[in-house]
């Protein structure tokens, strides 16, 4: 265990007491590794003179290991403070009495309570909580007009209608980004799939996933994007809405 270990587990217990009792169990474990890195096994020799391990204590850390595995494996896409951690946004989540705090417009920090108010249930379910659309019933799904999409909590461009394209899934679908920095791909191994999540770098917003099988002549992906977490800005629309330098796109 070293100063980072004990420092994040520091700030999850205090900053957030609904986990309590996940982190504390964390703690033991980290713990536990550390007297075994130091000491070694727990053993003791018996009146033969034969030496044992203490069998409670070797299940004490046996269970504690099966239960930090999945964390472990899993890595960034079990906790968000992990992910925050492991892909080193230009505003790391902070957590504020129990809130993470995300970057809306302007880079100014919203609260979870702020984005309730801000965004929709079906927006917060899914641009915050990670949660999916049902196929072609979201707004954009077949939306054909000229324009960009932001998106829906730090307003930051995301995708052009230009590289939008019917997939037939239900779901909007580019094939890449207006800027690749914005985009952050992580590995998702819910729902027993192995998947690449695909979230906003300010906002923080899930987005969908990214799939290899898009048109072979743009490059073949496809971003399958939640509509939820993006809102449209129309081509006409661009200069009075703070994204003219994006009109450029449709010039060409």
């Amino acid at each position: 265990m070293n100063s980072l270990d004990f420092a994040l587990l520091v700030l999850k217990v205090t900053h957030d007491p609904n986990r309590h009792w996940l982190y504390l169990t964390e703690a033991a474990l980290l713990v536990g590794m550390f007297v075994l890195r130091t000491k070694g096994l727990p053993r003791q020799k018996t009146l033969s003179g034969k030496i044992r391990f203490r069998s409670w204590t070797l299940l004490v850390y046996l269970f504690l290991a099966a239960y930090a595995a999945p964390r472990l494996w899993l890595g960034p896409d079990f906790d968000p403070l992990v992910r925050e951690l492991v892909r080193g946004g230009p505003a790391l989540t902070e957590v504020v009495r129990g809130e993470s705090v995300r970057s809306g417009p302007g880079g100014r920090s919203m609260t979870d309570e702020e984005l309730k108010r801000k965004l929709t249930p079906t927006q917060y379910r899914v641009a915050c909580e990670g949660g999916t659309e049902p196929p072609f019933n979201n707004a954009y799904w077949n939306h054909k007009e000229p324009g960009i999409y932001v998106d829906v909590i730090s307003g930051r461009p995301l995708f052009s209608s230009l590289d939008k394209f019917d997939s037939g899934t239900g779901w909007p679908s580019f094939t890449r980004p207006i800027e690749d920095a914005e985009i952050v791909k992580i590995d998702d191994r819910s729902h027993g799939m192995v998947r690449t999540e695909v979230r906003s770098r300010t906002g923080d917003a899930h987005l969908g996933h990214v799939f290899d099988d898009g048109p072979r002549e743009a490059g073949g992906l496809r971003y399958c994007i939640n509509s939820a977490s993006l809102k449209f800005i129309p081509r006409d629309e661009l200069e009075k809405s703070g994204y003219g330098e994006y009109r450029k796109l449709f010039e060409k």
